[in-house]
């Protein structure tokens, strides 16, 4: 029988099989006991399902994995905000400018801006990344785009 009380790691029980839980304390007591299933029984409990679904075999598995990368860079991005705040987030920023969105040098910002938000929503939060892309990854990547506009820059400036 599957248990949403956890064992002393914060995780939850299946037949001795670990389920992925929301471990974190800040969350609502609501969403805390919130668990879902591991994946191999998800997997077996939709074999058959699947062996009707027309299309291509691996297509749902795919979505599945696409959910699965959401929560986690989710959670690094909107945890405890909305789901789509990095996305407002930076739109404001955008929209206090007169921007060329089809300027590469534009562009990085935008790309830059996005680590940047996640950077400080993270460090607001103190939220620990669940990406395995933190708060050193994300200062390599302003360095990393803020050079790469400034190499765009360049190329403008020299006419390259």
């Amino acid at each position: 029988m599957y248990s949403n009380r956890p064992d002393r790691k914060g995780r939850c029980i299946l037949k001795n099989k670990q389920a992925v839980r929301f471990d974190d304390h800040r969350l609502p007591p609501v969403a805390q006991k919130m668990t879902t299933l591991p994946r191999e029984i998800r997997t077996q409990a939709g074999v058959a399902k699947e062996a009707q679904r027309p299309g291509h075999p691996m297509f749902h598995q795919f979505l599945e994995e696409m959910g699965d990368l959401h929560d986690k860079k989710n959670y690094d991005y909107a945890f405890g905000g909305s789901p789509v705040g990095n996305f407002d987030r930076v739109a404001k920023i955008l929209g206090m400018y007169n921007l060329q969105l089809h300027d590469p040098a534009v562009v990085a910002v935008i790309y830059m801006l996005k680590q940047l938000d996640a950077y400080l929503w993270m460090k607001a939060r103190d939220i620990t990344s669940r990406t395995g892309e933190g708060a050193d990854e994300r200062l390599r990547d302003l360095g990393i785009y803020s050079t790469i506009i400034r190499c765009i820059e360049d190329d403008k400036a020299n006419g390259r």
